[in-house]
């Protein structure tokens, strides 16, 4: 199991920063290695990223395709998010 301090506030708000910017969000990727002192994740389809680019958990694979930043989109988010456990 690996955590990260402030995980769920540090992914909630890179995630509302992409929706504001119109920032793709990959979903439904595996992560195949993670480097805990930098950040870098490699994921299943090959690329390699910061972490806070790449999301991958069980509550975002349903927002693969993101409507346009709106409240209640953020709050949707924050709310599927708060369900979110990392393993």
């Amino acid at each position: 199991m690996y955590s990260f301090d402030d995980g769920l506030s540090s992914l909630i708000g890179a995630l509302e920063r992409h929706l504001k910017n119109n920032i793709p969000i990959q979903t439904n990727l595996k992560i195949t290695r993670l480097c805990p002192r930098t950040l870098s994740v490699e994921t299943s389809d090959g690329c390699r990223d910061q972490f806070d680019h790449i999301f991958w958990t069980g509550s975002t694979r349903a927002l693969a395709s993101v409507l346009s930043p709106t409240d209640d989109v953020v709050q949707s988010l924050r709310s599927s998010l708060d369900r979110v456990h990392y393993a």
